[in-house]
């Protein structure tokens, strides 16, 4: 078992109505099992209050969850938040104590790798001070990529590193 929140997110920006079950840059049915225990999700806020919803609880989940189901159980969770101010992302990112992770969400799944790793090469650089070329050829040699939604209307993927080879802050 690895149990983890499918759906997590906030409001969209620009008052847009939005179905929970469409991924997007501020969250959703990303059916990602990195929104497990150990890790901190950022989310983007993009309205007053940020108005957080969470729900679809996974015991277990496939790779991509092909046939648009996983295990997916009741659950009962402890969340913590924090307004981190003086940041921003524009998408879903994810960090534990082992490695800083980013999503891309959209449609072909090439244009979602593309936008995980774009964000995590924007993330290196403001946070770890590498320029954005030494990151782009560091992600090239030991960055990583998880698919884990392939059935709603966008791709979720995760781009990760570890911290053990980034500088340190």
């Amino acid at each position: 078992m690895h149990p983890f929140l499918g759906c997590i997110g906030v409001a969209p920006a620009n008052g847009e109505a939005r179905s929970s079950i469409v991924p997007a840059e501020f969250g959703g049915n990303m059916d990602a099992p990195e929104v497990s225990v150990g890790n901190t999700l950022y989310l983007p806020v993009n309205v007053s209050g940020a108005l957080f919803y969470f729900g679809d609880g996974h015991a277990a989940m496939g790779d991509g969850e092909i046939a648009g189901s996983a295990i997916e159980v009741p659950m009962r969770v402890r969340l913590q938040f924090e307004v981190v101010k003086g940041k921003r992302t524009g998408w879903p990112r994810f960090e534990n104590e082992k490695e800083i992770m980013t999503t891309g969400i959209y449609r072909p799944v090439d244009d979602a790798v593309r936008i995980a790793f774009t964000e995590l090469v924007a993330w290196i650089h403001a946070d770890y001070g590498l320029s954005e070329l030494d990151a782009y050829e560091l992600l090239s040699k030991v960055g990583k990529i998880h698919l884990t939604e392939m059935v709603d209307p966008n791709y979720v993927v995760v781009a990760s590193v570890e911290k053990k080879y980034l500088p340190k802050k």
